[in-house]
């Protein structure tokens, strides 16, 4: 299965958020035996608890929790919250770990869909996965291999899977709004045109790198007034490509090595909103 960049970025986004979750966890055991212990419980007592309950021998040795004496500070120090023993983090995390409890995935109507293991590996319904995480996925009969958004060298519209997250004077069109602008007496309802405003013109794109190539192709609109412009790419803050769109010029298709930036700016020079971006895609 290919993994893309986006993917493990999923899965630390998921961890950071079950991190979060533990330290809520933590914290709310704190304040539970701070509660206990000021109701008059011993520590001992409440450590136990488990063991009593479930008939075991409790634990007398030192642990990783055992509080270790300070030296002495030259102002008193502030007050700090209980520290939890192993016993009581494990109890509390059991109760939260129930199957009631845990996140379930489900499928693009809502029906849960179950995970299995086999010969010790783990075994995910790709399509509910897919949803999950908002993208498409395929199976390549071929060589057997399944995948989760684009295939290796498959072309995806930019602003369908990287819309920008910032722009100054730029129309964006998309296939799916179905309207369109012209280079040359020629339609495109994929791209973007840059506005006749007092604005500064530009576009930003988060490409998170993700990407190789960027496709693209440029021209003049038609209707606009007789001038050339030059449009300028800038990756990862650095000038990396520079194109001439002459006004009598018919548009032009040009390929940029992305080297899997992490971000994207289009600008220029001169009087940009002569200008349109067509067909731009990536890989």
């Amino acid at each position: 299965m290919t993994i893309h960049i986006q993917m493990l970025q999923d899965i630390a986004t998921h961890a950071r958020a079950m991190a979060d979750a533990m330290q809520a966890i933590v914290d709310d055991c704190a304040e539970q035996l701070a509660k206990r212990k000021a109701a008059g419980e011993s520590e001992e007592s409440i450590m136990n608890e488990p063991f009593q309950q479930s008939g075991m021998t409790p634990y007398d040795g030192p642990t990783p929790f055992d509080e270790k004496t300070p030296a002495a500070p030259s102002t008193p120090p502030a007050p700090e919250k209980p520290k939890l023993t192993i016993v009581e983090l494990r109890a509390f995390v059991a109760e939260r770990s129930t199957p009631k409890n845990r996140t379930k995935i489900t499928d693009s109507n809502g029906n849960e869909v179950e995970t299995f293991i086999y010969n010790g590996n783990v075994y995910l319904p790709l399509p509910a996965v897919a949803e999950a995480m908002g993208v498409g996925y395929s199976w390549d009969g071929s060589t057997m291999s399944a995948y989760l958004g684009a295939q290796p060298g498959e072309s995806q519209y930019l602003l369908d899977v990287c819309p920008p997250y910032q722009t100054g004077g730029v129309n964006l069109f998309t296939s799916s709004e179905g309207s369109s602008f012209e280079m040359a007496g020629q339609s495109y309802t994929n791209g973007l045109k840059f506005r006749n405003t007092g604005n500064d013109k530009f576009v930003l794109f988060n490409l998170n790198g993700q990407y190789s190539k960027l496709k693209f192709t440029l021209g003049h609109v038609d209707g606009e007034s007789m001038e050339d412009v030059t449009l300028q790419i800038y990756l990862d803050g650095k000038l990396t490509g520079e194109y001439l769109i002459p006004a009598e010029g018919l548009p032009q298709e040009y390929t940029l090595d992305l080297k899997n930036a992490l971000s994207m700016k289009n600008s220029g020079k001169g009087w940009l909103h002569y200008s349109g971006m067509a067909e731009i895609t990536v890989e």
